[in-house]
């Protein structure tokens, strides 16, 4: 799946490609059921933030990294990301929902 799809894309390929196909595979490990899939996840996305893009790209990027940490537990992180992806678009519903959900766990 995402994962061979990244192998290939490392070969040769457009960096435009890399980037999708490591957004993808972020997605997936950040939304799997393994903690040790989440953690990687993480660590893509946050190795992907040095260069982050557009801004929209940013924004993805950052609820991507709010997502996985409100899986691995750590609330207050989760809550801090969400924030910043609001700045950038502070009318996404799916992370004004998610910080509704962060905020219900903390509270």
């Amino acid at each position: 799946g995402c994962e061979r799809e990244v192998a290939k894309a490392a070969n040769g390929t457009s960096d435009e490609i890399k980037k999708e196909s490591i957004m993808r595979l972020s997605w997936a490990l950040v939304h799997s059921k393994q903690l040790e899939d989440v953690q990687r996840g993480l660590a893509m996305l946050e190795d992907s933030l040095v260069n982050p893009g557009s801004p929209l790209q940013k924004r993805e990027k950052l609820y991507l990294l709010a997502v996985g940490n409100f899986r691995s537990g750590d609330y207050s992180r989760s809550r801090q990301l969400l924030e910043q992806s609001l700045e950038i678009a502070p009318d996404w519903r799916q992370a004004l929902t998610l910080k509704k959900t962060v905020e219900d766990k903390i509270a």
